[in-house]
């Protein structure tokens, strides 16, 4: 998949960025056997509470919308989920990370999240996949 997007880019835009969607490509292989050994430590460590997804400020709608989720606390349940349950799906250029969140230890806000939240209130409304478009088309994310 990485050579059939890198040729289509290459077709249309010629070889400008070429080098960056491969970077890009090959680093979330490495990423996630990282959080694939930190999800695998998590599961057997009881003083574990969750696994919660922490997206940078610039990723894409859909992780910010992930993350932003991650810190949410509805009816004295936090909306992360579980080791065993967790299902990982990262992009190449959003560089999202795992963090495991022990008993005692608050959720990690980082202080743009607060953008994030202001980006998804503006969207609110209909599908998640129109709240997305909204973002998308509100913010510039990908």
């Amino acid at each position: 998949s990485i050579v059939g997007y890198g040729m289509a880019h290459y077709q249309e835009k010629g070889f400008a960025g070429i080098p960056d969607i491969i970077a890009n490509a090959l680093t979330r292989p490495v990423t996630n056997w990282n959080r694939d050994t930190m999800r695998a430590n998590a599961v057997a460590d009881p003083a574990r509470t969750v696994i919660q997804r922490v997206a940078r400020s610039g990723a894409c709608a859909f992780c910010a919308m992930a993350a932003l989720n991650s810190t949410k606390v509805i009816e004295g349940q936090t909306m992360v989920m579980a080791p065993r349950t967790y299902r990982k799906h990262f992009h190449d250029h959003c560089h999202c990370t795992e963090e495991v969140i022990f008993s005692g230890e608050d959720l990690i806000t980082p202080p743009y999240y607060q953008t994030f939240q202001s980006d998804y209130d503006e969207a609110k409304g209909g599908t998640t996949a129109d709240v997305l478009a909204k973002m998308r088309v509100n913010t510039g994310r990908r």
